[in-house]
């Protein structure tokens, strides 16, 4: 006898057999990982490292994202081992399901009707909407999950326990990701002023939210103090610099193409919805319309700010952060369509998915094209990797043990060593890296910049320095030959004009002891050299305001030299300058060989020049040219260009 399945079911069938597929796949990958990903899973290595070794972040190291996450990671990474498959197993297999336990969740807050339920879960694993390798996606699930549960605590008689949960998660949200947790707030904001609306007792009800939204907070204070300070330092520093504060960039696309709808499509569409949304919400307050007027005009704040947060980039896989809340904007507005079949709403939410099912099929962030390359994974040639759990790359593993034999060999066990560009030889050693990865604080300015670090590391009087520029993208012949001459970070091709103080402190303490595999390993000078002496040998004339979209040309008489520093300073359109981005191209021209041609970026605009250095091999210098541009698309292009100083310099000693 046929029996048909309750459709009430359908939806906890859907989400069962999607983490039973997530789970295997990133099983697969946990096990034998078809490329080592060092920046990726080397930060949670690193953090998981030194927070079983009793440090705090943003006491005792600085990173990227929230104390709550860290701290997440690094229990899951202890009860897994301590290893490499452990933070595999994490960001592969555990935080993926955590995630799609909570967008089951989501989906049934958000939506009544079974078919809106199941399109959101499909959306979620085809679009790929939980594929955040670079770190877990529970920073973005975990605060819309709470911002659901607010929404009903918030919006429907609750009693005051439930008020008090909904504002414990959201108040937790900014400690798990700056960028979700500002929307996370935003989004709470809205909710508090809705709830003030609301006809009968209200004041008691929204103090205990907001009171309780600044419980996590004030109790991480005192339970660690110095971290929410130093975590609030590095949240308005980032700011100031990244992309979500200092300027936005704009892919250039053609109007009519599927880029231009998958990356201008969210914006457009959560702003116009937001706008829309604040007079329906407005209007008379009590029942069941205002509370779904004031919980979509909540989530559409939520997703303005975590659109523009994460609008500056521009890759497909960054984008995917600042859909979740987007897609769930969009399938709800299309379920309160009146007049028509929740079927046929539910058909044309679909299409307008279209694009970036599309994208993401093509990028392979589908979970059935992540499945298929992980089975891929049975059949290949790996070897094993001892103490690590995994099996990968002969010539990975073969490099990591001559590194560990060689720092245990070099450096006493319990002192950190200095592994660049990545901890990731350090953790192998057995040793914690004297900067943690990604060192911001260095990489990124914040603070004190280099300063912090050199200090931390003069504290610490680290013995041993081992860097390997085989970890590099696309590593250099000149950096090959001198490891300290090039980059210092896997983040970043264009940090000398930060990390040129650390790499002369490097070069004064430390000195090459041997070379293995093209690994270099640096012991410490028993008395630091002097610093190299500068001279400016010629400064090129000035030439006042300058047409930036043309290149500007300096003449030089052949002086030797081997740095170039410009000072320049860029002018746009009123109001337009948080929207600008400058591509500073410079080309410096010699005597012999090829032109060495530099880009550099500078974020934010205002600060083009504020310490632009470029440093080659020592050559005579025939002319240098200079031009300023936006990357283009809807960038606004600098309105002029002012070059105050063009010196080259000269070293001795170096």
């Amino acid at each position: 006898m046929n029996k048909k399945i309750p459709a009430k079911y359908i939806p906890h069938i859907l989400t069962f057999l999607l983490i039973a597929l997530k789970g295997w796949a990133g099983l697969m990958a946990s096990r034998a990982p078809w490329r080592i990903y060092f920046g990726d899973v080397g930060q949670w290595v690193d953090a998981g490292d030194r927070m079983l070794a009793g440090q705090v972040p943003y006491r005792d190291f600085f990173g990227l994202y929230g104390p709550l996450l860290y701290a997440w990671s690094a229990l899951c990474y202890r009860l897994a081992g301590a290893n490499w498959f452990a933070a595999l197993l994490t960001l592969e297999v555990v935080s993926p399901v955590l995630c799609l336990l909570l967008i089951h969740y989501t989906a049934a807050r958000a939506f009544k009707d079974i078919s809106f339920q199941c399109l959101f879960i499909v959306a979620a694993a085809w679009i790929g909407l939980d594929h955040f390798f670079w770190s877990p996606a529970l920073r973005v699930w975990v605060p819309l999950a709470a911002l659901l549960f607010a929404q009903q605590a918030l919006l429907r008689p609750a009693p005051v326990a439930r008020l008090a949960a909904a504002g414990l998660l959201l108040g937790a949200a900014p400690l798990i990701s700056p960028e979700t947790g500002i929307a996370a707030l935003a989004a709470g904001a809205v909710l508090a002023a809705c709830r003030c609306r609301l006809p009968g007792p209200r004041g008691r009800e929204v103090a205990v939210f907001c009171a309780a939204s600044l419980a996590p907070a004030v109790l991480l204070g005192a339970l660690e103090p110095g971290v929410v300070g130093g975590y609030a330092r590095m949240v308005t520093g980032l700011a100031r610099i990244q992309n979500w504060s200092g300027g936005m960039y704009f892919p250039s696309l053609s109007p009519l193409s599927t880029e231009s709808a998958v990356f201008y499509g969210p914006p457009v569409f959560v702003i116009a919805a937001f706008f829309a949304l604040v007079p329906r919400s407005a209007g008379r307050a009590g029942g069941s319309s205002f509370a779904e007027d004031a919980g979509d005009l909540s989530l559409a704040a939520f997703s303005c700010v975590l659109v523009r947060t994460m609008l500056g980039c521009t890759d497909y896989s960054h984008l995917l952060f600042a859909l979740p809340p987007a897609t769930l904007l969009w399938l709800r507005l299309f379920a309160r369509l009146p007049r028509l079949p929740k079927a046929a709403a539910a058909a044309l939410a679909g299409l307008g998915l279209a694009p970036f099912i599309v994208k993401s099929t093509v990028a392979g962030y589908t979970l059935p094209l992540c499945a298929r390359q992980r089975y891929g994974l049975l059949g290949a040639s790996l070897a094993p990797w001892p103490g690590e759990g995994i099996a990968t790359s002969a010539e990975i593993v073969s490099r990591a043990q001559a590194a560990a034999s060689e720092i245990k060999e070099l450096s006493p066990a319990g002192e950190d060593v200095l592994s660049l560009p990545l901890p990731f030889y350090a953790h192998a050693g057995g040793r914690l890296s004297a900067l943690p990865f990604p060192y911001p604080d260095t990489l990124l300015g914040l603070d004190d910049g280099p300063a912090r670090s050199i200090a931390r590391l003069e504290s610490r009087k680290v013995a041993l320095l081992l860097m390997d520029p085989a970890l590099l993208p696309a590593p250099s012949a000149r950096e090959f030959a001198d490891p300290l001459s090039g980059r210092l970070s896997w983040v970043s091709a264009a940090d000398e004009a930060v990390t040129r103080e650390l790499r002369a402190y490097l070069r004064s303490r430390f000195e090459l002891k041997t070379r293995i595999n093209g690994m270099a390993f640096y012991g410490r000078r028993a008395r630091p050299l002097p610093p190299p002496r500068e001279r400016v040998v010629y400064r090129c004339p000035s030439k006042g305001a300058l047409d930036p979209e043309r290149e500007s040309v300096f003449a030089v008489p052949g002086v030797r030299c081997a740095e170039l520093r410009i000072k320049a300073r860029c002018s746009y359109p009123p109001l337009l300058s948080m929207l600008a981005k400058t591509v500073l191209t410079v080309v410096v021209r010699f005597d012999a060989g090829a032109p060495d041609v530099v880009e550099i970026l500078p974020i934010p605009p205002e600060r083009l020049g504020r310490d632009i250095r470029i440093s080659f091999a020592p050559a005579r210098v025939r002319s240098i040219s200079v031009r300023a541009a936006g990357p283009g698309g809807l960038n606004p292009p600098p309105r002029a260009l002012a070059v105050d100083s063009i010196d080259l310099v000269s070293y001795k000693g170096r």
